[in-house]
């Protein structure tokens, strides 16, 4: 591997103190079972230590798209899991496709669902927005996968990751060929799979979340698990303008494709993060351009008459990874025929070249389009806004739900504690009456919550001068000093806790208005 920078974006940490990634699982012939085991959550799992694990594969990534919007993307997008309690792993999953399916019906995310049973229904993998290709003959998928956890709080979480699902009958054929076959194809599937993490613009759509009602049709054991809600009110507007179909006209010349907003949204904002990080770290662009390269040799030498049969299979199996590869390295790479220029001129043989240009339906296609579409008009609602405005209007959006989710969370007792304590249980100070009336608004918002649990301390708090002063609290945990020593689940739980006291003084302004 190189020794440069560009290693820092891909997740090469991927045997963590929480979680023993497995990149792939591509026997010709996997059982339910098999991919159960490859893909299962521990027991013991740390949902807040494993956030912490994502943040720091993918800081360079947010460090540039904060640089972008002016936001800061790594706390919007801790704020966002913690409020949805959705973990996104950027890590990908590479699998033998078993799905009897052959096309998935596309009326909704939630209808396009494949599950791999386990013995223990806690072990059940979902499958979910499966979506098919068809390459020469040969069919590949993507999808993100749906797995369930608790956080030390007890509050169940899902864990998302992003997966690609390959031809069983390809994978056969490679099986056929033996050991010399699996290494040839293990050469082909490593530079894929960091392709794969670094074109996928989903990792967009993990920090400013859509929110999906709960899935319907699930067998009763396996929906009891399910910890997914409708959005909250407060989402409405941004959410039904993210659901909008583009308008056409959009590019001259070009057909509108027939995508959501959203899509549009991520595509160009990945693209524009991506940008900045090619221009801020040079060494990630030789990187990415050194894996299109391996990517290269090893696919010419995977595609071989000896494991194929005749040279029209071979060549077939070429275009398919091809095909494959060029969903994503479209994404990988920023926008501007002045880079793509300078790519080409270092990718020395023509298949990767190919994989570059493969700008044809669906995913391509959609990229060119964006490229085409200027960021500083994109369209909104009934209005046109520069694309990172979308952020941040989502970003306000969260404020209340986020408060309200956190402050459930704040307010939980830990597992495992026999006294049942929370951390507000134990800060003493005088409470002054506007902090009072800020916290007892916050409380009466938790009660409508199900599930939520208020420690007697916690009222106490509430309706006692004698305790702690809410906005000093709020005050304290602005302050960075005070983060020291916590997880990254429990400081961006404080964040939104230092914004409660400007989030309440405008529920109580609104409440004084209705009056």
């Amino acid at each position: 591997m190189a020794n440069n920078r560009g290693p820092e974006l891909v997740n090469n940490g991927l045997v963590t103190a929480e979680l023993d990634y497995a990149k792939w699982l591509v026997e010709p012939d996997v059982p339910d079972e098999a991919v159960v085991e490859a893909m299962r959550l521990p027991r013991g799992l740390s949902i807040e230590a494993l956030a912490d694990d994502e943040a720091a594969a993918l800081r360079a990534y947010h460090t540039a798209w904060s640089e972008n919007s002016g936001l800061d993307t790594l706390d919007l997008f801790n704020r966002n899991s913690a409020c949805k309690r959705v973990l996104y792993l950027s890590a990908p999953m590479l699998l033998t496709d078993t799905i009897e399916t052959d096309t998935f019906v596309a009326t909704g995310v939630n209808e396009r669902i494949h599950l791999y049973r386990a013995a223990d229904v806690r072990d059940t993998i979902r499958l979910e927005a499966v979506s098919s290709y068809q390459v020469e003959g040969l069919r590949f998928r993507y999808a993100l996968s749906i797995q369930y956890a608790a956080d030390s709080t007890g509050l169940g979480w899902q864990v998302i990751r992003p997966v690609v699902v390959l031809d069983s009958g390809l994978l056969g054929q490679v099986a056929k060929a033996g050991a010399e076959g699996r290494a040839k194809l293990e050469r082909v599937l490593e530079p894929l799979w960091k392709l794969i993490l670094f074109g996928s613009h989903d990792y967009v759509h993990a920090t400013v979340l859509n929110w999906f009602p709960p899935p319907a049709r699930l067998p009763d054991d396996y929906a009891a698990m399910a910890c997914e809600r409708p959005h909250p009110p407060e989402i409405d507007d941004w959410h039904a303008c993210t659901q909008r179909p583009l308008p056409q006209g959009l590019v001259d010349g070009w057909a509108t494709p027939g995508i959501a907003t959203l899509e549009l949204y991520s595509l160009q904002v990945h693209a524009q993060t991506i940008a900045r990080l090619w221009d801020g770290e040079p060494a990630l662009g030789r990187y990415v351009t050194e894996l299109m390269a391996r990517f290269d040799q090893a696919l010419s030498e995977l595609c071989d008459v000896d494991i194929f049969g005749d040279r029209r299979s071979a060549e077939a199996v070429a275009d398919y990874f091809t095909a494959l590869a060029g969903w994503f390295v479209v994404s990988a790479l920023p926008f501007g025929t002045d880079r793509l220029a300078q790519v080409l001129s270092v990718v020395p043989t023509a298949r990767a070249t190919a994989a570059l240009k493969n700008l044809g339906e669906p995913h391509g296609g959609m990229f060119a389009f964006a490229a085409l579409a200027d960021p500083e008009s994109f369209p909104w609602g009934d209005r046109f806004v520069p694309v990172h405005r979308v952020t941040v209007e989502y970003e306000e959006a969260l404020r209340l739900p986020a408060l309200r989710e956190n402050l459930t969370y704040l307010l939980r007792p830990r597992t495992g504690d026999a006294r049942g304590a929370c951390w507000l249980d134990v800060l003493s100070a005088p409470l002054d009456e506007p902090a009072r009336a800020s916290l007892r608004t916050a409380l009466a918002a938790l009660r409508d919550l199900p599930g939520t649990q208020l420690p007697g301390g916690v009222v106490r708090f509430a309706e006692s001068g004698d305790h702690a002063a809410f906005a000093e609290l709020a005050r304290r945990a602005a302050d960075p000093g005070s983060r020291s020593g916590r997880s990254g689940v429990e400081n961006y739980v404080w964040t939104t806790l230092a914004g409660t006291a400007h989030i309440m003084d405008r529920i109580l302004d609104k409440e004084r208005v209705r009056a």
